[in-house]
Parts: C-alpha cells; sequence; structure tokens
C-alpha cells in the first residue's frame, strides 16, 4: 500500500468466543408472567426480523478505547494524533473552549450477524440471579434473564475512510487502523464488547477480508469516463496487506495476569442448566452441570461471573473481619461495611468505576458425573415437604483451568493493598476454604488452588510453597502489611 487515497473501504468478521450481550436498554416485561410488575428482562439490539447486529457506535468506542484517547488538546504523541485522525475531536476538546470540532476520517457500520452460533439460533436467554455477598445466596427479587448472542457467532463488518475537505487518507494511518484492529484477539483481555466483559462475556477476535482503495486519478477517471460503477475503479489491496507487517504496541501486555487449577475435591454444580431426562420410564427435569462443546470434545465450564462473585464475596468478608476488629465495632458493623464496600469497588468495581479485574471461564475436561437424588423438607415440620423431589447431576473431582487479570488503567499499581488483599483469598482457596456453587451445605463446590505465573507452567501448590517462592522474594508479608496500613489510615480519615 502506497500514496494517499480518496477512500478506503475494509471489510471482515468478528467471531464471538464467549456470549456477547449488547443491551437496548429497555426492560420489556417480567419473566415471571405477573402482570403490573417491573421488567427483568435485557434484550439486546436486533433488526425488525429478530436478527441480532453489533452497533456500529459500539465498535467505534471500543476501538477508540483501544487506542486511548488523548489526554489533553496539547498531546501530541503518536497514538493522540492517530486518534484525532481516525476518529476526530470534540469542539472545545476536554477544555470547553471555542475550537472547532474535527470529523474523523473513519466510519464504521451496524456489524449484522452472517453465521448462528454453536446452538444454531441468532440468540439464546440465560436466566441469573444477583448472590448475596454476605451469605452466600440468592437475592430475594433479583432473578433476571437477559439475552444473549451465543459462542461462535459471526458478525460481518464494515469500515470506512473517506476523504474530509483538503484532507486525503494517509496510508500510514489506513495501517495503523488495520494494527488496531488486529487487537481483537484472545490475548488482549480488553478485547471484549457489550456488557459482563470482567466475567468474560463478550470476548471476540477479528479476521479481515478485504481492503479496497480509491486513489484520486482512478476517482477522476470514473468522473471522466462516467464507468457503470465506481466500485469498478476500487483496487483490491488485500494481499499487499497481508503480507505486510502490521505492527501495533500491545497495551495489553501491562496487564498483570495469574493463572489458577482449581482442583476439584468433591461433586461441583455452578450456574446449572435444567435439561430433561429419562429416569424410570418417566421424562423428569434434573439439574445438569455446564458444560460446553469445541472440536468435538466436552469441557466442563465454570463460569466466570460465578468465580468473580465468589472471589469479590471472599475479599469483601476479609476486608469486614479486619475491619470489625480495628474498629471495636459494635453491630451492625455500618462503618466497617462502608469502609469495605468502598474498597471492594475500587478493585471489582462499582456504578462510578470500572472492574480492574477480570476473570476467564474455568475449563477443564469433562469427567464421570455425580449424579444425586434429593428431597426438600418443610423448615416448619421438619418432615418431607410434597412433590418436592429433584434430581442433579454435578461434575465429580478433576481440574479445571482460568485466569485472573489486573487492567493497569483502572487502578494503580504502585499500590500494594489490593495485593495483600487478593493474596488473602488466593490464600483461603489455597487451603481449601472457599467453595462455589450449588450445595456448599451437603459437600458441594469444595476446591483447591494453585497458582503460576505463564499459562501451562508448572503451578505453587500451597501456601507455604508460595511464600518461599523465588519469583515473590519477600513481597507476600509486604503486601499483607500494606492492606492493614491502608485499613488504618481509612479509619484515620
Amino acid at each position: 500500500m502506497t500514496g494517499e487515497y480518496e477512500r478506503v473501504q475494509i471489510t471482515g468478521w468478528l467471531k464471538c468466543l464467549s456470549p456477547l450481550s449488547i443491551g437496548t436498554g429497555a426492560m420489556p416485561g417480567d419473566i415471571s408472567g405477573r402482570e403490573g410488575q417491573h421488567g427483568n428482562y435485557l434484550d439486546i439490539c436486533t433488526h425488525p426480523d429478530g436478527t441480532p447486529f453489533i452497533p456500529g457506535t459500539s465498535l467505534r468506542g471500543l476501538l477508540s478505547a483501544l487506542l486511548g484517547k488523548p489526554k489533553d488538546k496539547n498531546d501530541q504523541s503518536s497514538r493522540a494524533e492517530l486518534h484525532r485522525s481516525i476518529f476526530g475531536e470534540m469542539r472545545g476538546g476536554q477544555h470547553g473552549n471555542n475550537d472547532k470540532s474535527k470529523t474523523g476520517l473513519l466510519r464504521v457500520y451496524d456489524a449484522n450477524l452472517c453465521q448462528a452460533g454453536d446452538c444454531g439460533q441468532p440468540k439464546i436467554d440465560r436466566t441469573r440471579t444477583a448472590i448475596d455477598p454476605i451469605t452466600g445466596t440468592a437475592e430475594d427479587n433479583s432473578l433476571h434473564k437477559i439475552a444473549q448472542v451465543p459462542v461462535n457467532s459471526e458478525f460481518r463488518c464494515e469500515f470506512e475512510f473517506e476523504r474530509r475537505g483538503k484532507e486525503r487518507i494517509n496510508r500510514a494511518d489506513v495501517v495503523s487502523f488495520l494494527g488496531l484492529l488486529n487487537q481483537l484477539n484472545p490475548k488482549n483481555p480488553q478485547s471484549r464488547l457489550g456488557r459482563g466483559g470482567n466475567k468474560s462475556e463478550g470476548r471476540v477476535v477479528w479476521s479481515l477480508e478485504s481492503v479496497k482503495t480509491l486513489r484520486s486519478d482512478d476517482l477522476a477517471a470514473w468522473l471522466l469516463d462516467a464507468k457503470p460503477s465506481l466500485g469498478e475503479c476500487y483496487r483490491d489491496e488485500t494481499k499487499a496487506v497481508k503480507s505486510a507487517t502490521i505492527k501495533f504496541d500491545d497495551t495489553h501486555e501491562n496487564f498483570q495476569r495469574l493463572y489458577l487449577r482449581l482442583n476439584l475435591q468433591g461433586p461441583l454444580l455452578v450456574d446449572a442448566e435444567e435439561i430433561e431426562e429419562i429416569i424410570n420410564g418417566k421424562p423428569r427435569k434434573i439439574s445438569h452441570y455446564r458444560y460446553v462443546t469445541r472440536d468435538g470434545q466436552t469441557y466442563l465450564i465454570a463460569p466466570a461471573a460465578s468465580l468473580r462473585g465468589l472471589l469479590r464475596s471472599h475479599c469483601r468478608k476479609i476486608l469486614m473481619t479486619l475491619l470489625v476488629d480495628k474498629l471495636k465495632e459494635n453491630p451492625p458493623y455500618n462503618q466497617a461495611r462502608k469502609l469495605a464496600d468502598q474498597l471492594i469497588g475500587q478493585l471489582f468495581g462499582c456504578e462510578k468505576l470500572a472492574s480492574a479485574i477480570s476473570l476467564e471461564d474455568a475449563v477443564g475436561p469433562d469427567i464421570q458425573p455425580h449424579r444425586q437424588s434429593f428431597i426438600a423438607l418443610d423448615r416448619f415440620t421438619g418432615g418431607v415437604a410434597t412433590t418436592a423431589l429433584f434430581n442433579v447431576k454435578a461434575s465429580y473431582k478433576g481440574s479445571m483451568q482460568t485466569s485472573i487479570c489486573i487492567d493497569p488503567r483502572r487502578i494503580d499499581m504502585q499500590q500494594e493493598w489490593w495485593k495483600g488483599l487478593l493474596l488473602l483469598a488466593l490464600r483461603d482457596a489455597m487451603e481449601g476454604d472457599m467453595a462455589l456453587g450449588w450445595g456448599k451445605s451437603k459437600g458441594y463446590g469444595v476446591f483447591t488452588l494453585n497458582i503460576g505465573q505463564k499459562k501451562n507452567e508448572e503451578t505453587i501448590p500451597d501456601w507455604n510453597a508460595f511464600l518461599l517462592s523465588d519469583k515473590y522474594p519477600g513481597q507476600a508479608m509486604q503486601w499483607v502489611f500494606a492492606l492493614h496500613t491502608e485499613l488504618t489510615q481509612l479509619i484515620k480519615k
């Protein structure tokens, strides 16, 4: 690719590596069917025929965030100049002056679904409920349903650069933009669209189809010769682009990541799916452990949302324990709750702050299922509850792999209190003091944890080995001390 252009058209595909949900903001109805109740169904963007699409504004916003916006109008870095050229600049910038706005060269069109995902449906519904961070049980009146685009769905994307006034399209900007698109890949924690990004949802990967360019002389020839279609004047430069090395500095390499292996110590039933099986010649519903089929193999899944909820809840319990001891406060521990929620919000996000922590789904080889039947007891009489027989099919033993990623944009990496907090939580997991999913009172969901710095490397098996590891020489106790110091300072404020 050489020279400057009047227009450039780029086409390709986005493939969903995890369920995708870009909501409309509307809550059209109550999933229980009760009239007059507040809606708790979160729909996604669809065309009138029900086909999902990704709004161009969502794609544009993700790409703008990946590139990084200028810090101020005086920011003259290469990234800032590239951002102004591609995405434009608002009138007055961030200072509210009367400078003229600048329109960017880039147009981003809505991405339309071109291939349905694993289940063969354009969208699926998932039922969820919020978990109380203190009791670890489902909160009352929190049942809701969300619509999602399933895994392996593909969307066709179109981007166009168009000349603005005297400013032609620079070849270097186009090459840099192609490099930016290449950042939409599985290795980049920021490559996520829609809701649930810190729960491993919305992960996408980009594939290039074509790059076509329109030069000034080709445009002039079309105007003079009056060819039937302007499209005939575009030059296909896809091969030249694919053969070239498109470089773009990988900001995601600054992310800190820990790789974890969960070793199941008993049955696990998390985010169960209700399916129907024939039991004693009759169809019966059974709560089945979640799994996914990839390349002809079946894998056990523990969703990142459940893992993140467990970690967040346990970190809050640790903070409450330390704060109540330092404050010598009596129930209901209002000050301790306030300070604990303040720190949890900084690390796991809140209404005003995005989460600094994201997790991947825990995945492991499918194993022999563990099937049991239970019957509920009436909490008042102590007798068997009528028509309360239910069946569960849990996974049993085995191990699963996952990872925790820390976003340096969301939290000060020089601070160490949050490292101490995560360390204490991971220590409890190493020692088997945490349980995941359904049936904790029945012994379900117990696991132990191994930690590694790199994928597939030998992991650290227990707390003592962690303290003696040459990868963290003397840092563990330093991080815990920093946590206590931070809590003491908060109390003095």
